[in-house]
C-alpha cells in the first residue's frame, strides 16, 4: 500500500488531503511517458512541533583534549573615534590576541602653570687638546657634567707630506770680525779668535759680588786660635796663617817615625813594618832546635820514663806535644799494661792550643777497643801538623775496663814532663803532666774545665 498526498490551493491555504488507495493494477502496469515540469507550487504552512523524543543513552568520555593557551600579540593605537577590537592571530586552541585601541578624544586645555624659578646656566669649557696619530678618527669627550661640560679634543695627526725640492743656495755673508775689550783678550785673529780673560787686570769691586762683607763678618773670627799637644806644633790664632806640624818621636817623646824593613838595624826613631816582624818570627823559628820525626817511628809527650797509668772512667787526659817541623803523621796508639783487665773502648784524638791550654778538637781519631794486656791499639790516620804545640787526648768510655792501667806516668815516679815546669798547688807535690776533664762521653768536644793532672796514660803518633 502507498500514501498518495494531493495538494490544492484554497485561497492562498494550502489543504492537504490523504488518500489511501490500493492500487493493485497499477503496480503490474507500465509506467506512460514524462509529462512536462509542472510550475512550482507555493510553500506550504509550518506543520506542529512533533513530541519530544526519548532520552539516548550517554555517550562514552571521549579522551582528554590539550590545554587551549592564549598570548598577547600586538598592541595598536587606532584613530581617534574608531572602535576598539581585538582579533585572534592564532588559532582556537593556542589563541594569540592583538588589541587595537582607538586613540582618545583630545582634551581641553588646561589651567596654565605656575612659573618654574629659573635653573643654573650649563657651562661648556675647553680642556685638553691632543693630537692623535695619523690615520685615526677625531674624537670628543667630556670630563666634566652634563651641566658643567669640559671637552678634550682629539684631532689626528695628518699625513706625512711628500719632500719639498732643494731650495737654491744663498748668497756667501760677508767674513765676521770679532772684538773684544778688556779683561777679555783675543790671542787670535779678528776673524779666528782665541778668547781668554786677562786675571790680572780683573778687578772686582765689593759692590759687585751680593752679599760679600756680610758673608765674610760671619766667618770664623781672627781672635779664634788653634790649639795643639806634642807632638802636633804649629798653633796660634787665626790672625795669620799657621802649618802644623808633627815632631819626630823617639824612646822619651811621641812622634812620627820612619818605618823600616830592616831586621838588623839598631835605630831608636824607625818603627818596624809587617815584613819586618814576618822576617824576625821567620828567623826566629829557623833558630829553634828541629827535631826530624823519622818515618815509621812513634812519637810522644816528652815524659821521662814508661810505668803504668790507672786511669778514671770517662776521663779525658790532655798530655802536650812539640811539633819543630812540619810532619804527616798516619797512626795515633795507646798500650795496655801488664795488669789490664776487662774490656772497654778508648778514643783518642789531637786538640790544638791556646795560650798553654788545650782548646778545640784538630782531630777525633775514633775508638779502639782493649781487651788484651801488654798490647799496642792504634788507629790509621792522615794528619799533617805544622810546628806548634798540640794536646794529645785520652778518654776510655763505654763499658769500663775491671782494671783500667795504661803505659803512661805515674803521680809517685818523679817523672817531669819537660813542656810543663809546674807543681801542683801543694809546695813539693809531684809535677804537673798535663790536664783532665772528667764526665766526658761521646764524640770529643772543645776542651771545657781542667784540672792539673800528675798520672797520665801515654798516647803515640806515627810519623808516615
Amino acid at each position: 500500500m502507498s500514501e498518495i498526498v494531493i495538494i490544492q490551493p484554497d485561497e492562498n491555504n494550502v489543504v492537504v488531503e490523504q488518500v489511501t488507495q490500493l492500487v493493485q493494477t497499477a503496480a503490474n502496469s507500465l509506467p506512460g511517458p514524462q509529462g512536462p515540469q509542472g510550475s512550482q507550487g507555493a510553500t506550504g504552512a509550518t506543520g506542529a512541533t512533533g513530541a519530544t523524543g526519548a532520552k539516548g543513552d550517554t555517550g562514552a568520555t571521549g579522551a582528554t583534549g590539550s590545554a587551549a593557551t592564549i598570548a598577547v600579540g600586538t598592541t595598536s593605537t587606532g584613530a581617534a573615534g574608531t572602535s576598539a577590537s581585538v582579533n585572534n592571530s592564532g588559532t582556537s586552541s593556542a589563541a594569540v590576541f592583538n588589541f587595537t585601541i582607538p586613540q582618545g578624544a583630545k582634551g581641553d586645555t588646561g589651567n596654565s602653570g605656575t612659573n618654574g624659578t629659573n635653573g643654573t646656566a650649563a657651562t661648556i669649557a675647553v680642556g685638553s687638546t691632543t693630537t692623535g696619530a695619523a690615520g685615526t678618527s677625531a674624537s670628543v669627550t667630556n670630563s666634566g657634567t652634563s651641566s658643567a661640560a669640559t671637552f678634550n679634543f682629539t684631532i689626528p695627526r695628518g699625513d706625512t707630506g711628500a719632500t719639498g725640492s732643494t731650495g737654491s743656495t744663498g748668497a756667501t755673508g760677508s767674513s765676521g770680525v770679532i772684538e773684544v775689550t778688556a779683561p777679555i783678550t783675543n790671542s787670535g785673529t779678528s776673524t779666528s779668535a782665541t778668547i781668554g780673560i786677562d786675571q790680572a787686570s780683573l778687578t772686582i769691586a765689593e759692590s759687585q759680588v751680593t752679599n760679600l762683607v756680610t758673608d765674610l763678618a760671619a766667618k770664623v773670627p781672627t781672635s779664634c786660635t788653634i790649639s795643639t799637644t806634642a807632638p802636633l806644633t804649629g798653633g796660634g790664632d787665626l790672625s795669620a796663617n799657621r802649618t802644623l806640624a808633627v815632631s819626630a818621636g823617639s824612646t822619651s817623646a811621641a812622634g812620627v817615625l820612619q818605618l823600616t824593613d830592616s831586621t838588623s838595624s839598631t835605630s831608636t826613631s824607625t818603627a818596624a813594618t809587617p815584613a819586618a816582624v814576618k822576617t824576625a818570627y821567620d828567623n826566629a823559628i829557623t833558630k829553634m832546635p828541629t827535631l826530624r820525626s823519622y818515618s815509621g817511628l812513634y812519637v810522644r809527650s816528652p815524659i821521662s820514663g814508661m810505668f803504668k797509668s790507672i786511669v778514671a772512667h770517662q776521663t779525658t787526659y790532655y798530655q802536650p806535644i812539640h811539633i819543630s817541623k812540619t810532619t804527616t803523621f798516619d797512626r795515633i796508639a795507646l798500650h795496655t799494661q801488664a795488669d789490664f783487665v776487662g774490656s772497654t773502648t778508648v778514643r783518642m784524638g789531637i786538640y790544638n792550643d791556646s795560650d798553654g791550654l788545650p782548646t778545640t778538637v784538630l782531630l777525633d781519631a775514633g775508638t779502639v777497643s782493649p781487651s788484651v794486656v801488654n798490647t799496642n791499639y792504634q788507629i790509621t790516620i792522615s794528619q799533617s801538623l805544622s810546628p806548634g804545640l798540640y794536646w794529645l787526648a785520652f778518654c776510655q768510655q763505654g763499658t769500663a775496663a775491671t782494671i783500667g792501667s795504661y803505659f803512661g806516668a805515674a803521680a809517685a815516679s818523679s817523672l817531669s814532663n819537660v813542656m810543663l815546669f809546674q807543681t801542683t798547688s801543694t809546695f813539693g807535690g809531684n809535677l804537673v803532666q798535663g790536664f783532665s776533664q772528667s764526665s766526658v762521653t761521646g764524640a770529643f768536644a772543645t776542651a771545657g774545665t781542667l784540672a792539673n793532672n800528675t798520672s797520665t796514660p801515654y798516647v803515640w803518633l806515627r810519623a808516615a
